[in-house]
């Protein structure tokens, strides 16, 4: 390990995070989720912990717009080119008996994430592409980092990891100065520095290394089970996982200080690390609070003083199905320019982009030049056989203008019944609200659509639009698979920067890059919607007119201007 990277023992303050990643390197199982803010020395920690980790433990960075072969392994094109078929690991292969480290992960498409964590379940990986099978050993500690406040995890990624902890940057100014003098001293001259470090940091490595042999001799007595699954139960968390959890991280620590069992203290010390992401989860998806009571009808107009005014129950309204736009047909594309060849010819096409379909490129190779051997003319791009995951992003106005005439009612009916059509093609569905003086991610991601209904069936209406920050948050969602169906009547008078909100609102719409449908809710039609669809490239149509409609189309998010149906 390079002694460039900032030594583990040198980390200041962070207790929590320090006592997950050491867990985690004793139990390789125990993946640990870090939230926090940039600058916050999530990156600096995470580098640190391979330098404990027993021999020569590979440090792997996922880059951001990772492709799934790069991570997961794919065809060896390199071989491919001289005629040979053969597998290439990934990245994941690469990390084994190491960390492997995703910087903003919520980023990441989720059916990458998804195989990212079956591979932590089992320690293992079978890459299968074009016939050919590859079983290799993937045991390594994930590290994934995430700021909240740049977009959601969905609740059935964020159960799988094990662990969890939250970084701030200090407030004690005295603490701040000694983290800067360190980090100073550290930048100055990593090697007397890392120096300094080295007999504590061997010692922490030697007692890594100690408490791996004796964790499968550790034991977890019936009381201190019991104490476990209470402890998860109290806490609203419905997953087993984390009752595993629990149990492997108090026998870590037990390890960790050479103890023969696990106890009660032991779980007390571990529980925060499990349950802090755990118990977001359950708050999203606790029940809603029944209505309150109806106020006067004038206090239902734009601009209430009162933020929660009314609860308007949702009309039935027959609801029309909702088709995303497709992929492309799989088939290979020949750009112009020139890629050099593993035999060093200049092939006359450039590489086409897509998963590579191998036996089909040897074929065609073959038949054109009776050799197996490739260039670029020769690649073919197999088609998708999976569908793209799709999340359909609900966003619904519940401010003041659309409760006067009581329009609320019939948009929560239409964004009911789009969400089950969604969530019966097996998409996944996610609910914004805005009102008041901010928007709100009401349900994160999920395939829950009778948890989705019962949310938007009680949330109140009234106050100010905020359309300008429902936008933004809209636009800290991976924007990969998802789809975007606004509900608003063009009013938007809460500035998210200080400056017109309206404007604001259209330049938080131009960073959107899904495809987007607008559901005008305004009483006669506002003609400056049709600014907004432009700057969203989408859809719009009228909500008195959804239901005489049996198939909507969203356009893909290049779209040239807006349409009505």
């Amino acid at each position: 390990m390079s002694q460039s990277v900032y030594p583990f023992p040198a980390l200041v303050g962070m207790e929590p995070l320090k006592l997950a990643l050491l867990l985690a390197a004793v139990d390789w199982r125990l993946g640990v989720l870090i939230f926090g803010e940039k600058g916050s020395g999530k990156s600096t920690a995470a580098r640190a912990l391979a330098q404990l980790l027993p021999g020569k433990a590979p440090f792997v960075e996922v880059p951001v717009g990772v492709t799934e072969e790069r991570l997961l392994g794919g065809i060896d094109l390199e071989a491919a080119f001289s005629g040979q078929a053969r597998l290439k690991p990934g990245l994941v292969q690469s990390a084994h008996g190491g960390v492997l480290f995703i910087d903003e992960v919520n980023l990441l498409p989720a059916p990458m994430t998804d195989a990212l964590l079956d591979v932590l379940a089992t320690g293992a990986y079978r890459l299968e592409r074009d016939g050919f099978s590859m079983l290799t050993e993937a045991q390594f500690v994930l590290l994934g980092t995430m700021n909240p406040e740049e977009g959601t995890l969905r609740p059935q990624l964020l159960d799988r990891f094990a662990l969890s902890a939250e970084v701030h940057a200090p407030v004690d100014p005295e603490l701040r100065m000694q983290i800067v003098k360190m980090r100073e001293e550290f930048d100055g001259s990593p090697t007397v520095f890392c120096g300094r470090f080295a007999p504590s940091e061997a010692a922490l490595r030697q007692k890594v290394q100690s408490s791996r042999g004796r964790l499968g001799n550790i034991r977890v007595p019936e009381a201190v089970a019991r104490h476990i699954a209470a402890t998860a139960a109290a806490n609203g968390v419905l997953s087993l996982r984390a009752d595993l959890a629990m149990h492997r991280a108090a026998r870590a620590l037990a390890a960790l200080e050479q103890r023969e069992e696990a106890t009660p203290e032991d779980v007390e010390r571990v529980a925060p690390l499990i349950l802090l992401h755990r118990q977001r989860i359950a708050a999203s998806r606790q029940r809603p609070s029944p209505p309150p009571p109806a106020l006067p009808r004038g206090d239902e107009g734009r601009g209430g003083s009162n933020p929660e005014e009314r609860v308007f129950l949702p009309d039935p309204v027959a609801a029309p199905q909702v088709r995303a736009p497709g992929g492309g047909d799989g088939r290979a594309s020949r750009d112009a320019g020139g890629s050099a060849a593993a035999s060093g010819a200049a092939p006359s096409a450039a590489l086409p982009t897509g998963p590579m379909d191998i036996f089909a490129s040897i074929r065609k190779a073959t038949a054109a030049t009776a050799s197996p051997r490739l260039d670029a003319d020769h690649l073919v791009v197999r088609s998708r056989l999976r569908p793209e995951a799709r999340c359909f992003l609900f966003v619904l106005d519940c401010s003041g203008s659309l409760a006067a005439r009581r329009r609320i009612s019939a948009a929560k009916g239409l964004a009911i019944g789009l969400l089950q059509q969604s969530s019966q093609q097996g998409c996944e569905v996610s609910v914004i609200t805005f009102r008041g003086g901010e928007a709100r991610i009401l349900l994160p991601p999920c395939r829950d659509a009778e948890l989705a209904r019962q949310h938007l069936e009680y949330v109140p209406c009234g106050g100010r639009t905020p359309l300008a920050h429902a936008l933004h948050l809209a636009s800290s969602y991976p924007q990969d698979g998802l789809c975007l169906i606004l509900f608003t009547d063009g009013q938007a008078n809460v500035a998210l920067h200080g400056a017109d909100p309206w404007q604001e609102a259209l330049q938080e719409a131009s960073k959107l890059e899904c495809p987007a449908l607008i559901i005008d809710c305004s009483s006669e039609g506002e003609p400056r919607l049709a600014e907004l669809a432009e700057a969203l490239r989408g859809t719009m149509i009228r909500l008195e007119d959804c239901s005489t409609e049996k198939l909507l189309h969203l356009p893909g998010h290049r779209s040239a201007g807006a349409r009505r149906p």
